[in-house]
């Protein structure tokens, strides 16, 4: 069955119907072959949210909140276990685009080595343009080998981006990119990067998700004021719990994800009508993902609970992305990839291999995930059951050039900052107080509006702790 604009455009759970069962099939192009490619982040969405394992009540019944990328994922390969190389955007996004350890990620975005993706795409003769509503990734690195970048959200004053909503709709973004897209049907071949904000903190979906989901919406929920009464375990306002109100925020993000996948079945069905799915690669994932209390108790002498948004900690929650590939074309589609894999690794590898030899190579490029056997050796050792080890990672990272320091949280007490660095290659070295840049400890520590520092020494991290860490690439 051809999936046609009236299908994608549908309103109503028919609609809805048609999509999650059907392909996106293209029944003849209409141009000579591109190998176009759309590289698509949902900032902070969980990868435990594409699919149908999570459902909750939609429109008064159980459903998936993501009919739309499970349609893609029918029909593409989509990863059940996709890891992000952080849980902080700044040392994602660029590790995504320069392929690269997060060790080697300059947290101030202002040199990286090696060439971008954007780079490598345009010296395979691609126009290279993207559409972002996060101000935090226009950074000299990200920009580098786009001809057009287009940030589409405003610049917010410090913090008060947590409370009111700065970040563009998703719906917005759409209209932005089809009017980039206008100019990209004559170019011989595009790369395009989009970079949706709707998943990421304050969650301000609009009143009609809130509503599908029989959920008020309730502007003193935020992430910044739930966290703050959940490590205290006080009431969030009056009459609410910090569960309820942990509750509350994850309706929140619930709504907000499946507005966001509503906007992305408009946006696929507007360029499948402007012929710009005819031959194009899709990739979705997130650059990290969000927690809501449900990390993990880690390993060794240092015990925490789960925390409440992102850039905190190194859990599975907080890291765990969706990852799906899809061509209108691509053989063996359907293939859902249940072994770990890095989203670094996988993005890269089906873009340059589709760039190269279209979707026959991206297909067997990504076979290789198949096999455990075969796995990237970035994810190869984690522990998926439970992130052992990770303690010292409970907190913000500050990367420049070969040093990277942990600023973290212990316990409820935000004031218990602790600090410690990386040698490369692959082994810890410690800092003493006066090798360690102020400038990086005080970047950190404003991150977690924190005071104060201790060190750590290697020999507290186990090596167990050491172990996850290479796998992740904080170690090479």
């Amino acid at each position: 069955m051809r999936i046609t604009r009236r299908h994608l455009l549908g309103a109503g759970a028919a609609a809805a119907v048609s999509l999650a069962s059907a392909p996106f099939v293209i029944s003849s192009l209409r141009h000579r072959p591109k190998r176009n490619v759309i590289l698509i982040v949902a900032d902070a969405m969980r990868g435990d949210r594409a699919g149908t394992q999570y459902q909750r009540l939609v429109d008064g019944s159980e459903g998936s909140l993501t009919p739309c990328l499970n349609a893609l994922s029918r029909h593409g390969v989509s990863f059940a276990q996709a890891v992000s190389p952080s849980s902080f955007t700044k040392v994602s996004v660029p590790s995504i685009f320069y392929n690269a350890s997060p060790l080697s990620i300059d947290y101030n975005g202002e040199k990286a080595s090696g060439y971008s993706l954007a780079e490598r795409m345009q010296g395979l003769s691609y126009h290279t343009a993207a559409v972002v509503s996060n101000y935090i990734v226009d950074t000299p690195i990200t920009r580098r080998g786009f001809r057009e970048f287009v940030l589409q959200c405003a610049r917010p004053g410090r913090d008060s981006w947590r409370y009111r909503n700065p970040f563009t709709y998703a719906e917005a973004v759409n209209g932005k990119v089809m009017q980039v897209a206008k100019g990209l049907r004559d170019k011989e071949r595009f790369f395009l990067y989009i970079h949706y904000m709707d998943t990421h903190e304050p969650y301000s979906a609009p009143a009609l998700e809130m509503s599908r989901l029989a959920e008020p919406y309730d502007s003193a929920i935020v992430t910044v004021r739930v966290r703050g009464h959940f490590l205290a375990g006080t009431e969030v306002k009056k009459g609410v719990s910090p569960q309820e109100g942990v509750r509350r925020l994850i309706s929140n993000y619930d709504a907000s994800v499946l507005y966001l996948d509503n906007c992305l079945k408009k946006l696929l069905a507007e360029l499948e009508s402007a012929g710009l799915l005819d031959d194009t690669l899709v990739v979705f994932t997130s650059d990290h993902g969000e927690e809501f209390g449900d990390g993990e108790d880690f390993g060794g002498n240092v015990k925490k609970r789960g925390d409440i948004g992102h850039a905190n900690n190194l859990s599975w929650p907080a890291m765990h992305s969706p990852l799906v590939v899809w061509h209108a074309k691509l053989p063996g589609g359907g293939r859902l990839v249940n072994q770990p894999v890095s989203t670094v690794d996988v993005t890269n590898k089906a873009i340059e291999s589709f760039a190269h030899g279209g979707a026959a190579e991206a297909s067997d490029a990504l076979t290789e995930y198949d096999d455990s056997r075969n796995l990237a050796p970035v994810v190869s050792a984690l522990n998926w059951e439970g992130f052992g080890g990770w303690a010292p990672f409970n907190g913000a990272s500050v990367t420049f050039r070969n040093v990277k320091v942990n600023a973290r949280f212990v316990g409820a007490d935000p004031s218990a900052v602790e600090a410690f660095r990386f040698a490369s290659p692959g082994k810890l070295s410690q800092l003493t107080s006066d090798q360690l840049p102020a400038s990086m400890l005080k970047q950190a520590q404003d991150i977690l509006r924190g005071r104060g520092s201790k060190l750590l020494k290697a020999s507290d991290l186990s090596t167990r702790a050491q172990e996850n860490l290479r796998a992740a690439g904080y170690l090479q």
